[in-house]
């Protein structure tokens, strides 16, 4: 199983962690300056 490999390996866990971190902060971040943009979408 990938989960318990990656629970076997405290490295590999830190590094999945930040990775996911990392992707999580950048979606964040992407969002809040997507919103912040002048334009304003419609939705019908």
């Amino acid at each position: 199983m990938v989960t318990y490999r990656l629970t076997a390996n405290p490295t590999l866990t830190r590094l999945f962690q930040l990775a996911t971190k990392k992707v999580f902060f950048g979606l964040v971040k992407f969002w809040s300056g997507f919103h912040s943009l002048p334009i304003h979408w419609q939705v019908d």
